[in-house]
């Protein structure tokens, strides 16, 4: 016997892969509209979502593409696994983090995703360090930048930082630039 929510579920997930492909069809301008609120270049299906904030982010889109992240996220899409080494938290993506949060908030700034600063990486400057001169330099669009580096620099866990401090991290960091 078939598990009809699972069915349903997996329907609705499905529709991410079709979303994401590269493939210019003119059925994606609606859905590419809603989930643009969520962040660019469909980013929102790479985050590491808690439920909290999948609810959240399906309540600001139509229902049905609210109830596709919802099934998405709950068959395990997206970043999924706790980072454990140096390349783990280099490559997590800052935004929507389940494990990068600011007063147990996610973060979200479109400004920095829009600058192409997306994951752990694309933060720090080639000695292993956020810094704020190599953000600054890095951002399209520099008001409220001050406040933002303060929050995204709170919001990261502490053993994650010092996991990107590690010497075999610095020595190996120019394969993740």
């Amino acid at each position: 016997m078939i598990d009809i929510q699972s069915y349903f579920m997996s329907l609705k997930a499905s529709w991410v892969s079709r979303l994401v492909s590269n493939q210019l069809v003119n059925w994606k301008v609606i859905p590419c509209k809603y989930f643009a609120k969520l962040g660019q270049k469909w980013l929102v299906f790479s985050q590491n979502l808690d439920n909290i904030t999948v609810n959240k982010y399906a309540k600001q889109i139509p229902e049905f593409y609210g109830e596709v992240l919802r099934s998405w996220n709950k068959i395990g899409g997206g970043q999924t696994r706790t980072p454990l080494n140096f390349a783990d938290v280099r490559k997590q993506i800052i935004w929507g983090n389940k494990f990068i949060k600011f007063d147990h908030k996610t973060l979200l700034f479109n400004n920095w995703i829009n600058s192409d600063l997306i994951y752990v990486n694309d933060i720090l400057d080639e000695n292993g360090e956020i810094s704020h001169n190599f953000i600054l330099n890095r951002l399209n669009n520099k008001s409220n930048w001050i406040t933002e580096f303060t929050i995204m620099k709170k919001a990261i866990p502490k053993e994650r930082v010092d996991i990107i401090k590690t010497e075999n991290s610095k020595k190996k960091c120019s394969q993740y630039l």
